[in-house]
This record gives C-alpha cells, sequence and structure tokens, in this order.
C-alpha cells in the first residue's frame, strides 16, 4: 500500500494524513476537549501518584486547566526530573457528561516541542498516551497498542499557531485520555507542554 504520510500505516487502513492533521480549524472533523464544550464539559486533572519523594518535589503537572480552557495557546506543563525513570507525572482529560468517542478516531494531542525531541522520547517509552473508557484502560501508544500509534504528525493548526501533534489512530471507544510522562537517562527533556487534547466526536470509519 502506499503510506502518504510515512507513519507505517498503508493510506488504506490510515484514518488521518499526519502531515495535515488539524484541530479547531472550521471543516475539520477534529475538535479540542473543553470545560465550555457542553457534549463533554471536559476536566483536567493531575496524577501524582507514582512520583516518588512527596507531591510536586520531582513531578508535577503545571496548570493543567489550561488543557481544557478556551484560550488554545495556553500549556499544561508535565514536570518530571527523576531521570531514573522511578517516577510519574500523568495528566487526565476527561468527558464529565457520559459522552463518549467513537472508536475510529484520530487522537491528537498538541505540544509546544520539536517533533524530533518527543519522537525520541516516544520511541524510549518515556511519554506515553492512554485512552479509558469508565476508568477502564482502552488502549496505549506503547506494548499492545504500538501499531495504533502514529508517531509525530509534522504539524497541524491549533486555533492560528503551527503545532506538533501526537496522533493516536485509535479502534476503541473512549471518555478520558491520559498522557504519561517518566524520562529516563537517556530522555531529552524534563518537561513537556500540552496545549489540548482533540478528537472527532463522530466515526471516522
Amino acid at each position: 500500500q502506499a503510506d502518504t504520510d510515512g507513519d507505517g500505516s498503508g493510506d488504506a487502513c490510515d484514518l488521518v494524513n499526519d502531515n495535515e492533521y488539524a484541530c479547531g480549524v472550521e471543516g475539520q472533523p477534529f475538535t479540542p476537549m473543553l470545560a465550555s464544550d457542553t457534549d463533554i464539559k471536559a476536566e483536567a486533572s493531575k496524577d501524582l501518584s507514582a512520583c516518588l519523594l512527596g507531591l510536586g518535589l520531582i513531578c508535577d503537572v503545571q496548570d493543567p486547566a489550561n488543557v481544557v480552557d478556551g484560550d488554545l495557546t495556553n500549556t499544561a506543563t508535565l514536570q518530571n526530573t527523576d531521570l531514573l525513570g522511578l517516577s510519574t507525572s500523568r495528566l487526565k482529560v476527561a468527558a464529565t457528561t457520559g459522552f463518549a468517542y467513537p472508536g475510529a478516531n484520530a487522537l491528537g494531542i498538541a505540544f509546544n516541542e520539536s517533533p524530533q525531541v518527543l519522537q525520541a522520547d516516544l520511541l524510549g517509552g518515556d511519554l506515553i498516551v492512554r485512552t479509558s473508557l469508565n476508568g477502564v484502560v482502552q488502549e496505549e501508544s506503547t506494548g499492545e497498542g504500538v501499531l495504533d500509534l502514529d508517531l509525530l504528525g509534522a504539524s497541524g493548526v491549533l486555533g492560528g499557531p503551527s503545532t506538533s501533534f501526537l496522533v493516536f489512530q485509535t479502534e476503541k471507544r473512549f471518555d478520558s485520555v491520559v498522557i504519561e510522562f517518566a524520562p529516563s537517562l537517556l530522555s531529552l527533556l524534563n518537561e513537556v507542554n500540552v496545549q489540548a487534547v482533540c478528537a472527532s466526536k463522530t466515526d471516522l470509519a
């Protein structure tokens, strides 16, 4: 098969061209998970239960609400200075209305770090994305679900500025997304900035 965007998924099986992924743009199916969206009323929260040496000393998530507010240039920052990989910081974005996103989807996480640096961390397993439904993990970007992960798309438009997207092609319904950051000794980052979590409310199939 032809593979237009070079993500390892042939065009016939690929739900989206990574190089053209865009969110919050008229004519595109992908919209950010926002608190103001009455369909989902998204909430963002941090989980530091896997952070060593007490909350906030080694890892933290600064301004988690920024990822669901109306200003798409704001960021939530996942911080982690434990390069032994023993601590994990997590950012969760969840629908609170009972709405579930369709399974045939392309989940886009918008970052303002460079794609090259993020891709290095993704390949090392330092940055993981999981989807859940009713509290049960459905898919993740490592292990069993690795074939569903399209590594970083080049760029897309999010409310105007150019943005790097991690595009995660899903097959199962979900109502929440967790971004997990646990850098290792080989990691190039000790923090990542998340602008938005985007998905299509309708089945892309």
